[in-house]
């Protein structure tokens, strides 16, 4: 079987016409002798758009008939994807009608029309005393396998898009999962806190508040607040899920401030009754189991599917 070995991808960008012109006469020689017929095909490439490195700026044609090497079959493979309408790739033979020799093509991939070829390769196929056209039926040939290669195509780029919509899917349901848990750690942390708002209320109503009050009351409003802002950053799914939640909690930051204000006026010596007077530490308290409830049933009820099924 005739091969493709005295030239290689690689050498194409210094390739010269009288060196090409060596090795496409040994390739025509070798494809005379031994694929007679359609019985006997061999592959080929035809690129089109070419020029020689001694031809800069004329356009031209070169066919290299043989096995292809898999660095061809790479080559061929990049240069179909970069431009179909340069390349015909398929098998050949030669055919003698009245006494002239004919390179049959059977096209399976690429655009590059056969007239053009024809007229570019004039030269080289008279040299080699060589005409070129289509094998018969090639042309049906051709055409349903254009037809598939557009429907692989098509199904290719579908399957990209597809994979990309999933990975999207996938990446944009990650950050909701992330976004998500954080909020209900963060609510998490609430609760226990408002465990220990209660005790501390319980405290400042019999006189035996302790020091630190004052800090932690300070650093619960702060998470208070820091989840609140987080809850409004969040995507419009989970707002809407977390709602009811968020109300319970933020309807505590009022309460949890004034209570914050008792203890520095307390710390300081001024007057605590007169600072908040309207404080209800009963109101407090029960504000703050109200809150943990909400936060215990957002646990209960919180699905992740749901949220995201409604994207």
């Amino acid at each position: 079987m005739l091969k493709i070995s005295k030239i290689k991808p690689e050498d194409l960008k210094t390739l010269t016409f009288n060196d090409y012109k060596k090795v496409v006469r040994l390739l025509f020689n070798g494809l005379k002798k031994l694929h007679k017929g359609p019985e006997q095909p061999v592959e080929f490439v035809v690129l089109t758009n070419f020029e020689f490195a001694d031809k800069k700026g004329k356009k031209t044609m070169i066919i290299l008939p043989g096995k292809q090497t898999p660095e061809w079959k790479k080559e061929i493979k990049q240069r179909l994807k970069d431009n179909k309408k340069n390349v015909l790739v398929g098998h050949c033979f030669v055919s003698e009608t009245d006494g002239q020799e004919e390179i049959n093509v059977m096209p399976k991939q690429g655009m590059a029309k056969v007239a053009q070829i024809q007229k570019m390769g004039k030269q080289m196929f008279n040299m080699a005393k060589l005409g070129f056209k289509l094998a018969a039926g090639a042309a049906e040939a051709s055409n349903a396998a254009s037809a598939s290669m557009d429907q692989s195509a098509l199904e290719e780029q579908q399957e990209a898009k597809a994979q990309t919509e999933d990975s999207a899917k996938a990446a944009k349901k990650e950050a909701l999962k992330e976004e998500l848990k954080a909020l209900v750690d963060s609510s998490k942390e609430i609760k226990s806190d408002f465990d220990k708002v209660k005790e501390l209320a319980a405290r400042l109503k019999k006189g035996e508040s302790q020091q630190t009050d004052l800090s932690f009351t300070q650093d619960v409003v702060e998470k208070v607040e820091q989840f609140i802002n987080a809850f409004h950053n969040s995507k419009k799914p989970i707002q809407e899920r977390l709602q009811g939640h968020k109300d319970m909690i933020a309807a505590q930051l009022p309460k949890l401030e004034k209570l914050a204000e008792r203890l520095g006026s307390q710390s300081s010596g001024a007057n605590a009754a007169d600072a908040t007077a309207s404080l209800s530490l009963e109101e407090l308290k029960a504000g703050m189991e109200a809150a943990k409830k909400a936060v215990d049933q957002l646990k209960k009820e919180l699905d992740l599917d749901a949220i995201l099924a409604s994207l």
